[in-house]
């Protein structure tokens, strides 16, 4: 029993000496027990703080201002003044009239002005590209198609037959409300979409709804949009840089403010979005309301995200920029720009009331042009053509 005892010890003592030996001729030979050691770091800063901080971190890759492309929609309602808007402006080489809507069986529903001959010649003959925009703006008609494949490839046929019959170089989609259990659904038919048109050579372009963070708490509509998954499926996507401040709020705001547009651009590219697919959305009309509280902080960083309170007094009042010459001509209107809204705002008498309007004004798109181009995104799409009056695009 020593004997063993003894010959043990000795192995260990010889094993121990060996690698005392191995270590003082590899004096850089790592320490095992090291290798797995775990550092924990703690942060007083949210989840949020530290997304603002890497979205703010986003660096600019600056172009010309006359190297951006030019995009702009076409409502159904005033077809025949985009139409003009689109004849007097003739830098704007992509247009997307809205021609159709989606129906709950997956067919496209049209209008009194779908495949207007006009529009496709005008557009032909002067090498622009024609994009319609195909709506949805219900969930419960889209939800429908995305969990029927009969529905989903009924609306893929349909939208793959207009595109080719008709000549257009692509399609737009604008779809505005989900349910956030669809979004699965929703990119797939996304991916196949964009599939059966690259076949014929055609763009697939989304217009989005606004984003600018991960850790906010958005509508489900705005949740299902994933940003990343989108910019690697479609060909052009369009941001919707409006409606921060909406004509029922009960409070008085930018309604696509610039500092805001900064960071929801610098958001879409965190997000893996390609600058080169990138478009920003920017908007031509006013909103008019009676005189209340007016809020001029920018305040859409927080968890909750841009909420607001619906007034209980009357709306404001919405129209384009022909409307807002028709008020300075009809009234005298005290106005101030609003640097980091980057939008005009002016008070006039109504009747013995105090009205407020925010509307953009020259200054305003050459600052939104300029933002664009200051990030290197593709370009600028205006929601809308037609109603500019003076405002120069």
């Amino acid at each position: 029993m020593r004997i063993i005892l003894f010959l043990f010890f000795s192995v260990v003592i010889a094993v121990a000496g060996y690698f005392a030996y191995i270590k003082y001729l590899n004096p850089d030979t790592i320490d095992v027990t090291k290798v797995n050691e775990i550092k924990i770091f703690t942060s007083n800063q949210s989840e949020l703080n530290i997304e603002v901080e890497q979205i703010r971190s986003i660096s600019k890759q600056p172009k010309n201002i006359d190297q951006l492309e030019y995009y702009g929609w076409i409502p159904d309602w005033d077809m025949v003044s985009g139409f003009e808007t689109l004849q007097n402006n003739t830098f704007i080489k992509n247009v997307s009239p809205f021609w159709f809507d989606l129906n709950e069986d997956g067919t496209l529903k049209t209008n009194l002005y779908t495949n207007w001959d006009d529009l496709i010649y005008y557009t032909q003959d002067n090498n622009i590209n024609l994009i319609p925009t195909i709506t949805s703006f219900d969930k419960d008609k889209l939800s429908s198609v995305l969990n029927s494949q009969e529905n989903i490839d009924r609306f893929i046929e349909e939208t793959i037959d207009y595109v080719v019959t008709y000549g257009y170089a692509g399609i737009d989609l604008d779809f505005e409300l989900f349910y956030i259990n669809d979004q699965k659904l929703f990119l797939e038919m996304l991916r196949t979409l964009k599939s059966r048109l690259a076949e014929h050579e055609k763009i697939l372009q989304f217009s989005a709804l606004a984003k600018w963070g991960d850790h906010i708490s958005y509508s489900q509509s705005k949740a299902t949009l994933d940003y990343k998954k989108m910019g690697e499926i479609v060909d052009q996507f369009i941001i919707q840089g409006y409606s921060y401040t909406i004509h029922s709020s009960d409070h008085i705001g930018a309604i696509g403010p610039i500092d805001w547009l900064e960071d929801v651009i610098r958001y879409a590219i965190k997000s893996g979005i390609p600058r080169e697919k990138l478009i920003l959305g920017i908007h031509t009309y006013a909103i008019d309301w009676p005189e209340r509280a007016i809020e001029y902080d920018l305040t859409y960083y927080s968890e909750s995200g841009l909420s607001f309170t619906p007034s209980e007094s009357e709306n404001g009042v919405a129209y384009y920029h022909n409307g807002i010459d028709k008020l300075f001509d009809n009234y005298e209107v005290t106005t101030k720009f609003i640097e980091n809204w980057g939008e005009m705002m002016g008070e006039y008498d109504y009747g013995g009331v105090t009205r407020v309007v925010v509307w953009p004004n020259n200054e305003s798109i050459q600052l939104r042009k300029q933002l664009a181009a200051d990030y290197g995104i593709k370009g600028i799409a205006y929601w809308r053509l037609g109603d500019e009056g003076s405002l120069q695009l």
